[in-house]
């Protein structure tokens, strides 16, 4: 009797347990739910509020439905599309990453229902726009020596701008962000960019190399210019300065005019000075140098000092 009680009221328990998975339900932070009453959606819940996460309570199936979605952010990406540029008509190969959530629960269930269809209708769409957006655009847009000059994150914008007016209207689906993964050139165009990235180089070193000998001549031209005015200065100073010397010297001359003999022995002496300055061992004859002719005759001193020659001192040694 006892054991026969104990399924009873263990059945009850299980009983109970399923009666009320049935009339309740919990909404996660993460998640957005929707109540269908008889496949009519009669209530949206949105995890992310705290009024609105946690327990609730409706009606058992047949009545009442509950559908949830994840609310986080999904990512796809796009396979790879080939293009072609706006004007240089440029083949080019492009990845594009789309990053999306679910923001109307309710319109993504009437349009979708799932999230792998939803995701398969957003490629599609991408792929229109992708085409579109791209295609309006130089190829030197994606690729420039002047990083001023790429238009990258203005092209996604633009992507994720037409691609989220369509994707929240239709699916009520947002478009978090649209992204350029990768850039690439088809084989056959590569060696013909190539070349033509070759040919700009050169123009920008013919052009930079003409500056540089612009302004080589301009340095050059005020070099000169600089260094002919210093020399034209230093010639006049050089003038004037010659000019104030024999002044100078002038004045000099006048004072040696007075005592010619004195003033030649005078120069003579400075010269041998000035030849003699260093210790000098030299054997000269007296008539090859001049000053030194003195030393081999008289001299006129006054009446207290004599100097004989040479030729005197070895006669009075010999006696």
């Amino acid at each position: 009797m006892m054991k026969r009680a104990g399924i009873i009221v263990v059945g009850l328990i299980v009983v109970a347990l399923l009666l009320v998975s049935t009339v309740t339900y919990t909404v996660p932070s993460t998640d957005k739910a929707m109540v269908l009453t008889f496949g009519k959606e009669t209530r949206e819940l949105n995890g992310a509020n705290p009024d609105e996460a946690g327990l609730h309570f409706k009606w058992p199936w047949p009545i009442q439905r509950l559908v949830s979605y994840d609310g986080r952010t999904f990512m796809f990406e796009s396979g790879i599309e080939q293009f072609q540029t706006k004007g240089d008509r440029q083949n080019m190969l492009a990845t594009v990453y789309c990053a999306w959530r679910i923001e109307d629960a309710a319109k993504f269930y009437r349009s979708k229902e799932t999230k792998e269809a939803g995701e398969m209708a957003l490629r599609e769409l991408l792929k229109d726009i992708q085409g579109n957006v791209l295609g309006s655009h130089p190829m030197s847009d994606y690729v420039n020596t002047d990083l001023e000059k790429i238009k990258l994150r203005q092209i996604e914008h633009e992507m994720q701008t037409e691609m989220q007016e369509s994707a929240l209207k239709e699916y009520g689906v947002e478009i978090v962000m649209v992204g350029i993964k990768s850039l690439a050139l088809p084989e056959d165009v590569t060696a013909a960019v190539i070349r033509q990235m070759i040919a700009e180089r050169r123009r920008f070193i013919t052009r930079y190399e003409g500056e540089g000998a612009a302004r080589a001549t301009a340095i050059r031209e005020r070099a000169k210019a600089a260094k002919d005015k210093i020399v034209s200065f230093a010639s006049r100073r050089a003038i004037d300065i010659e000019t104030r010397g024999q002044e100078a010297a002038a004045e000099y001359y006048k004072t040696y005019d007075q005592n010619e003999s004195l003033s030649i022995y005078l120069r003579w002496l400075e010269s041998m000075r000035i030849t003699l300055k260093d210790r000098t061992v030299m054997v000269i004859d007296p008539s090859w140098m001049f000053p030194l002719r003195y030393f081999s005759q008289d001299i006129v001193l006054p009446p207290t000092m004599s100097i004989r020659s040479g030729n005197d001192d070895k006669n009075k040694s010999s006696r």
